[in-house]
């Protein structure tokens, strides 16, 4: 049984509400700008498995830290591109007590596409890619498609 300890920070610039004037008067749109940005960091904690791991070891582990960052452009509502990247840095494990030199550097990068099918249903394609830089891990190349239904 895993615990996890969640601590988030998020940092959120959406688009602001914009006002435009036309022929000396003040026309009250709520329209908003069309590029948004995303900083989230993000402290993910394994609480301490004393006597439920293998053999009766106690598995322990370090935070894991991640910083991530989106920028989103919405072309009209429903159809939009991001562009994102994060970084991931930690998480070392200790069973019972021996360090295991299995600490996480982890550097990713993601490309999307959203489009709407209908009023109620939309699609996503992405592009999702992860380079590690210990010697824990793995280089991976995605590519994604969900479906996103609103109402």
């Amino acid at each position: 049984m895993q615990l996890r300890h969640l601590i988030e920070v998020h940092a959120v610039n959406s688009g602001d509400k914009c006002q435009r004037h036309e022929n000396g008067r003040q026309n009250r749109q709520n329209r908003q700008t069309p590029v948004g940005f995303f900083l989230l960091v993000h402290v993910e904690a394994l609480a301490d498995i004393r006597n439920g791991f293998f053999n009766g070891n106690k598995l322990e582990q370090d935070p894991y830290y991640t910083i991530q960052t989106h920028l989103i452009y919405t072309f009209r509502p429903g159809l939009w591109t991001a562009a994102s990247a994060g970084y991931g840095y930690d998480g070392e494990s200790t069973v019972s007590g021996v360090k295991k030199n299995d600490r996480r550097e982890n550097l990713a990068w993601a490309l999307s596409f959203g489009c709407p099918i209908t009023r109620q249903l939309g699609v996503k394609v992405i592009y999702l890619a992860t380079r590690f830089q210990e010697s824990i891990g793995q280089d991976t190349d995605s590519i994604g498609v969900g479906f996103a239904i609103f109402w």
